[in-house]
């Protein structure tokens, strides 16, 4: 009974790590998007540089629990999920 219910929890916090992950994702696209715009109008966006790569380590990491519970790797998912359409 008690292993169920650690299983149950670090379930729900590998669902969460992936759902940081992807809204790493999404903080990436604003912030370069947002950047491109500060650019355009001359001003500057200071420390833009520092949070998108910290995003993007984010994007990376967060998500890597979740991707193997489910015995998978995202890259080479990808890959196979194209490869089987054709």
């Amino acid at each position: 009974m008690r292993s169920a219910t650690i299983r149950h929890a670090l379930d729900g916090l590998y669902r969460a790590s992936a759902l940081g992950g992807a809204l790493a994702v999404v903080a990436v696209l604003v912030l370069m998007i947002t950047q491109v715009v500060f650019r355009q109008l001359g001003m500057i966006f200071r420390g833009a540089d520092d949070l998108t790569a910290w995003s993007c380590a984010a994007a990376v990491f967060l998500p890597l629990a979740h991707t193997f519970r489910h015995g998978e790797l995202v890259r080479m998912c990808l890959l196979l999920s194209r490869l089987r359409r054709s």
